[in-house]
């Protein structure tokens, strides 16, 4: 029974392989007969023939390569009328017309955006300022602000020098801020995907919790508020978890705090970033966007701008003192602006300080990047008084650094 079944398929395909070759020596005939008589309605009833014929392995369709194939008229009498096969499949009732398919994708993106905007309201926004400490009535406010730890890139040295920098402040640093790309997670990326680094979601968030976010809880007395801005890095994740979470079943839990841990130590996530946005230049106004005022004189956001002026853009656009990342390199621009006021008629300078990376600048980027970077290593120490922002850059140079006279040396740089 089983070779008379697979003969007969062979016989029928054989058979439907004659009646094309037929159809396309019939088409080349009337191709030959209909030259010089093609109208804009001919062509479009041609076009509808082929697309409705019994023949038809695709029904409804009529593709370019078919046209030239089974047309009775010449491509090129198609295109005289048409420009191009897309616009005589539109004449031809076949696709959509260009506004209706702009609005249809326009749809999709935005139908994109509302899952990921129903996932931040359930699983980001309520740990947004969840764990404030008051500071209410204190003129001197102390922070330490970190970026781009990027999770297994974190330089062991450079992480070091901070844990010791928050314990040695004490019970006087009211904020630890953790400025975006903590994590990396090139698996869920929209750029190339290192191939050894695919199947490394679980481990990145494992290391990120247990060497990353529980000692920098631990270094930190326990009035120390810590605020964890989201970055683009940690948009990855989020945004991914929104709109695919089914290929991360293997995952012990899919919220982000349990991910990272926010509800064991005691973490604040800053996000008051657009959550709709459906196009790529609305996504990165929203990360722009997300921000946290302290003090009512200084702003810290993961930031946009790059660059070699990405502090004076920064600062040009905030119009007050503050701080950011995402460049991984340390940058400081000071200006009098008319925001940045101390009194009636009075104006003081406002700095900006952009800090370095938390990542180690020799392994960090190392799959796409070539060995020469402009990438530094470091933190920033803020003390603000009154509404004036003093900044201090801590800098890794060669394995050294420095912060309120201790000097630090890193054992791995011989």
């Amino acid at each position: 029974m089983t070779g008379k079944r697979g003969g007969r398929k062979i016989g029928a395909a054989k058979k439907r392989k004659e009646e094309q070759e037929r159809a396309a020596e019939l088409a080349r005939s009337k191709r030959m007969a209909n030259l010089g008589k093609a109208t804009e309605g001919k062509i479009i009833k041609d076009i509808r023939r082929i697309a409705e014929g019994p023949e038809n392995p695709y029904p409804g369709t009529c593709s370019r390569d078919r046209y030239k194939r089974f047309g009775f008229y010449s491509e090129e009498a198609l295109y005289d009328f048409f420009g191009n096969m897309a616009e005589a499949q539109r004449a031809a009732g076949l696709r959509d017309a260009r506004a209706t398919t702009a609005f249809r994708n326009r749809r999709a993106r935005i139908k994109t955006e509302e899952k990921v905007k129903a996932y931040f309201d359930a699983e980001v926004m309520p740990w947004v300022g969840k764990f404030n400490r008051p500071v209410k009535g204190k003129r001197v406010q102390r922070m330490v602000v970190a970026s781009d730890f990027h999770a297994e890139e974190v330089s062991p040295f450079c992480l070091s020098v901070l844990l010791d920098v928050i314990k040695r402040i004490g019970s006087s640093l009211n904020y630890v801020v953790l400025n975006g790309d903590i994590v990396d997670f090139p698996s869920v990326g929209r750029w190339s995907k290192p191939p050894n680094r695919l199947l490394n979601l679980q481990k990145e968030i494992d290391f990120t919790r247990e060497n990353i976010l529980a000692p920098i809880r631990a270094a930190a007395h326990e009035n120390t508020q810590i605020d964890y801005v989201i970055g683009n890095h940690e948009y990855r994740l989020a945004r991914f978890l929104a709109d695919s979470a089914a290929p991360l079943a293997s995952l012990r839990s899919l919220e982000i705090s349990s991910l990272l841990g926010l509800e064991d130590y005691e973490i604040s996530l800053v996000h008051n970033a657009s959550l709709l946005a459906p196009s790529a230049k609305e996504q990165r106004a929203s990360f722009r966007d997300n921000f946290k005022v302290y003090a009512d004189s200084f702003v810290v956001t993961h930031g946009t701008a790059t660059g070699k002026t990405a502090a004076q853009t920064e600062l040009e656009r905030w119009g007050m003192s503050g701080t950011s990342g995402h460049v991984h390199r340390s940058q400081v621009y000071t200006a009098t602006t008319a925001r940045n006021r101390a009194g009636v008629g009075r104006w003081r300078p406002a700095s900006w300080v952009v800090t370095g990376m938390l990542a180690d600048r020799r392994h960090h980027g190392r799959d796409f990047l070539p060995s020469f970077t402009p990438w530094v290593e470091g933190f920033n120490v803020v003390t603000l008084v009154d509404g004036a922002a003093i900044q201090q850059p801590v800098t890794v140079v060669d394995g050294w650094a420095e912060f309120a006279g201790k000097i630090y040396k890193s054992n791995a740089e011989g």
